[in-house]
């Protein structure tokens, strides 16, 4: 079994981070829910890429984003 960080890539990191601060804003649903349907992932990958996110500074903010995808 490989390292759960390589199998996202710093940018699809960078891009769930900015679309869940996007999304809980903006909709109903669970972060692991949102990334799910987003980017087409199975829940334990969607699970997976979460808490990669989260290992880059907690919840995401607006400013922590570094903006738009």
């Amino acid at each position: 079994m490989s390292a759960p960080d390589a199998q996202f890539t710093e940018e699809q990191i960078r891009k769930a981070e900015w679309f869940l601060t996007y999304a809980l804003g903006a909709a109903q649903g669970t972060s692991v829910e949102l990334l799910e349907q987003r980017f087409r992932l199975t829940r334990e990958k969607a699970a997976e890429l979460l808490r990669l996110v989260k290992g880059q500074g907690g919840r995401p903010t607006a400013g922590g984003a570094g903006g738009q995808p």
